[in-house]
């Protein structure tokens, strides 16, 4: 597949649909985490199968050549991480970084997206240079302590390279739709719901960025398919170590 021309990403169309946090959302955090994140993930996918196309694999380059660049990021997002303290992308150029939609409140495969960036947290830890970026999907509800209450439940420190980043929704949205090139967030219409809060479908692709801000890879970690979405995950590792050791 020849990637988009740098400067106009456009990735292959996403998944679909997902959504927001429930009373009990820090017992079913956990436990879908204690079965493995993507298997529960996976299974909702299944059951929303029909509602979505199939998925399009994109598949990073061999060892044997570079990654290739999708885009270059030409704007920064400002916004509020978890903390309150406000941040930028901006701070992030010389660092490789992972950016990832987070919706506490869904249903579908969120929490197959963190357990896999819990353990690109725990590989990358000694590696200053690596950083990790959840934007929330739904900022109207999920808000800097919401967002703060669910990274302490999945066990993510409030020192750990990570931000969760809540703000203006149109700005979020823009930031992640024309800069990273995810597709947009849509509304799940209420007869194809699996509970309440499944209102938001949205990419549940990880993005991959270098040190000079370009988009480099985009992974389907939570493909309905199994095997799929493990060959996704070991590309992933496997590609932010290689822009890890570029000079």
């Amino acid at each position: 597949m020849t990637p988009p021309a740098a400067g106009s990403p456009t990735p292959p169309p996403p998944p679909t649909p997902t959504p927001r946090r429930l009373p009990w959302f820090h017992f079913v955090f956990l436990t879908l985490l204690a079965l493995t994140g993507l298997a529960g993930g996976i299974l909702m996918w299944a059951s929303s199968l029909r509602q979505r196309p199939a998925p399009v694999i994109i598949e990073t380059s061999p060892p044997t050549t570079e990654l290739p660049v999708y885009a270059t990021l030409r704007q920064s997002l400002t916004a509020t991480e978890r903390s309150g303290q406000t941040v930028t992308t901006t701070a992030l150029r010389g660092k490789v970084w992972v950016a990832a939609y987070t919706y506490t409140r869904c249903p579908r495969g969120c929490l197959g997206v963190v357990a896999t960036m819990l353990k690109l947290r725990d590989e990358f830890s000694s590696e200053p240079r690596f950083h990790q970026v959840s934007v929330a999907v739904d900022p109207a509800y999920d808000s800097p302590e919401i967002l703060k209450n669910f990274a302490a439940a999945a066990g993510i420190n409030d020192t750990d390279a990570w931000w969760f980043l809540s703000g203006e929704q149109s700005s979020l949205r823009s930031f992640v739709t024309n800069q990273l090139g995810f597709a947009q967030a849509i509304e799940i219409p209420p007869a194809e719901r699996l509970s309440e809060f499944d209102t938001l479908g949205h990419d549940l692709r990880m993005a991959l960025i270098d040190t000079e801000g370009r988009l480099r890879g985009y992974y389907e970690v939570q493909n309905e398919d199994a095997p799929t979405a493990q060959l996704h995950q070991e590309r992933l590792r496997a590609d932010i170590r290689r822009l890890l050791e570029e000079k």
